[in-house]
């Protein structure tokens, strides 16, 4: 796994060569960099030359980092522009990622190049050559934050500084003002290596961000241990394999791994619980069976055992403690044996807390797992003003399951402050929500609805240049969408809550509509958050952030697009909720003439399932208010059976298979027309559609038909098809 640092050197190379090159080379090379855009407005090129500063530039090609997905990879061109040594990289890469769309380290071009240039050339030979006075005064260029500065820093040399932005302040080891001192700010780096002990800055900044993003070590996490040597001969994997490598394995012969499929599960059976340890596990590394030698503690990142055992997988770590050679002081510890497993007893806490050099690390998986803990009693309590929500989220599901019905009435409960299930049982929840309509004509409304297609785009979201009538002419003006308009009203109004409902926000060009506010409506870019951020907007001017009283709802039929391939910055930002087909529902009818509409709702979505994949199912609302089989067959015909034809692209042995080969779909052999002997295929199929006048349609047999077995079918068989 530690092809995840590949960019270290990547960085490391850029930034020598910029430190030699100096302003000519880095402008020079900067102009001849494709940057993915038009590269007369490039936004690293939009001001002076003397605005290309290293800071920018390199902030800038963090926003392009390949594993965001929201630009191409520029990495490529970098490499041959500067003539790098260093290999470009495939695997996801962990790195402080500025903001896409903001151009310039600094607003506007408003930096100080030469500080910035002289705080960049000592940071490249080591923090002890930084001057504090220049890193203070970087902290006063307008549109620099701690965050960011840090953040370029850590790019500029991983070996001596870390980024203090929202992943470290959430490991709550130390705490710095918003614009520390030099000193406070490498105090607290030596704070947070004091957890780490001899593990590098580039291990401690990517456990801190997943640590933030994806709560890795929590009060779920078990532990687990692990021997580096435990056959009597063999020599001690830690540091040429183990700890080089970011992975722990064992080959012992009871383990019984091989490449082949066992042929019983007694002949392969081991001891071990490769498969169990998962993201967010404790590894401990001890040297033997018997020995008191301790090497090193990982979080589990990945389990190749997990998904098959051969002697290729591996446990990948992050190494949190790499103390090697410390010695238990306790007595009576237990023997290990290559991979053992389970929740440390007391013995061990208080052996390993004894350790000098893991005392602080035990201290810090303490903590975290209490916040995790905290984190969840927060969730799941109100606070002062009520039910805590989601900044942002999406409703998804195959179509007719009731997503804009709940959005709706989540958008009332957020409003409220209290639990969305308050709010669905109420009969005038629609109505209510109707008169909170965000709008010219409604001024005081908070719930505003817009619907993504094909053709919606940044201009009609957020601000745009738009023709208007004025007598005989055209002329042009400046027109603010419907997020820019919440946004500042929710931001006139912070006691207030405003929700944003999204409706078929996937039928959208998602990236190209949010433009810069995909960043934006993080909810620690919010602003008053500490990581606040904001944007010039690119046809106002203006400065514009995302207040954190907006709510963000968005609804997604998943027939329409597969949640799967929405961008990954999309999803990380977003909360998703997934709303199913629900064949118990109150409003579907279990007996409609003889017919069973819940029976036969979910042996249909089950077959097509089993034919084609879960979000193409049929959602309950499509059998809602049907009392009779009048209605029954016009919903079919009108609603059902289309959406068949749709999903299916009209493969019509495939319709039938879903309805049992009952009516309403005819089959004939191509042969048996008149004139057609030897002028078709013998195996040429016809299909038909049954008449929408055909009485079948209204027929209780032909829908028992469908939910029958195959062996006990209800009802007379269909009509002949001939």
């Amino acid at each position: 796994m530690k092809e995840i640092y590949a960019w270290v050197p990547w960085f490391t190379e850029l930034a020598q060569k910029i430190a030699d090159g100096g302003p000519t080379l880095l402008v020079d090379r900067a102009k001849k960099i494709r940057w993915g855009t038009d590269e007369e407005t490039a936004p690293l090129l939009r001001y002076r030359d003397d605005n290309i500063d290293p800071f920018s530039f390199l902030s800038f090609l963090s926003s392009k980092n390949p594993s965001n997905n929201i630009f191409p990879p520029v990495f490529s061109e970098v490499r041959k522009a500067f003539e790098l040594k260093a290999r470009d990289w495939s695997h996801r890469q962990y790195f402080p990622t500025a903001v896409p769309f903001i151009a310039l380290f600094h607003q506007k071009g408003t930096g100080n190049p030469d500080t910035l240039w002289k705080l960049f050339g000592d940071a490249v030979r080591g923090r002890s050559s930084v001057q504090g006075e220049d890193f203070e005064a970087a902290l006063q260029i307008p549109g620099v934050a701690l965050a960011k500065l840090t953040q370029t820093l850590f790019l500029i040399n991983p070996d001596k500084f870390l980024p203090w932005d929202e992943s470290q302040k959430n490991l709550g080891i130390h705490q710095l003002p918003k614009q520390p001192t030099w000193d406070q700010y490498k105090q607290g780096i030596d704070n947070v290596r004091m957890a780490f002990p001899k593990c590098d800055n580039k291990e401690i900044n990517i456990f801190s961000y997943l640590q933030y993003k994806e709560q890795l070590v929590g009060k779920s996490s078990k532990w687990f241990h692990i021997a580096s040597k435990p056959e009597d001969d063999g020599s001690d994997r830690w540091a040429d394999d183990f700890e080089p490598n970011n992975w722990v394995y064992t080959l012992r012969p009871s383990a019984r791994l091989d490449d082949a499929p066992p042929s019983s599960a007694t002949a392969h059976e081991s001891p071990y619980p490769l498969e169990e340890p998962k993201r967010g596990d404790i590894v401990l590394v001890r040297k033997g069976e018997s020995t008191k030698q301790v090497h090193a503690l990982g979080v589990v990142y990945e389990n190749d055992y997990a998904k098959a055992r051969s002697r290729d997988s591996r446990i990948h770590v992050l190494w949190i403690n790499k103390s090697s050679g410390q010695t238990w002081t306790e007595p009576g510890t237990a023997q290990f044996s290559g991979f053992g497993f389970g929740r440390f007893g007391r013995w061990t806490d208080v052996a390993l807390s004894r350790i000098d050099e893991y005392a602080p690390t035990l201290k810090l998986l303490d903590r975290l797992e209490v916040i995790d803990m905290e984190k969840d009693n927060r969730e799941n309590s109100p606070n002062d003003s009520g039910v805590t929500h989601a900044k942002n989220q999406i409703l998804f599901g195959p179509p007719g399951t009731g997503k804009t019905w709940k959005a709706t009435r989540l958008a009332l409960a957020i409003l409220r402050g209290v639990e969305v299930a308050e709010v669905e049982a109420e009969e005038g929840a629609r109505k209510e929500a109707e008169g909170q309509r965000f709008g010219p004509d409604n001024p005081d409304g908070r719930i505003g609805m817009v619907t993504f297609h094909q053709n919606y785009s940044y201009e009609d979201f957020v601000e745009g240049i738009r023709p208007k009538l004025e007598g005989k002419g055209i002329a042009y003006e400046l027109s603010q969408g419907i997020f820019r308009r919440m946004a500042e009203t929710a931001a006139n109004n912070p006691d207030s809550r405003y929700v944003l409902i999204i409706d078929e926000i996937n039928r959208g060009n998602i990236a190209k509509i949010l433009g810069e506010l995909i960043t934006l409506i993080e909810a620690s870019r919010r602003a008053g958050e500490d990581e606040a951020t904001s944007v010039s907007l690119p046809y106002s001017g203006e400065t514009f952030s995302v207040p954190g009283n907006l709510y963000i709802i968005g609804t997604m039929n998943t027939a329409d697009r597969s949640i799967q391939l929405l961008d990954t910055a999309l999803r990380r930002r977003f909360r998703f909720e997934e709303l199913m087909p629900n064949p118990d529902h109150e409003r579907v009818r279990d007996d409609v003439e003889g017919v069973d509409c819940r029976k036969l709702m979910r042996v249909m979505n089950d077959r097509i399932t089993a034919l084609l994949d879960r979000e193409h199912q049929i959602g309950h609302t499509n059998f809602f208010g049907i009392e009779t089989l009048d209605e029954l067959a016009d919903r079919f015909q009108y609603k059902i059976f289309p959406l068949l034809q749709e999903y299916f692209f009209d493969d019509w042995g495939k319709i039938r298979r879903v309805l049992n080969n009952n009516a309403f779909v005819s089959q004939s052999k191509a042969s048996d027309l008149p004139g057609g002997e030897g002028d078709y295929e013998e195996d040429s199929t016809i299909y038909e559609r049954l008449s929408t006048t055909d009485h079948r349609w209204k027929e209780p047999e032909q829908y028992q038909k469908i939910y029958a077995s195959n062996n006990q079918q209800s009802g007379s068989p269909p009509a002949s098809d001939s």
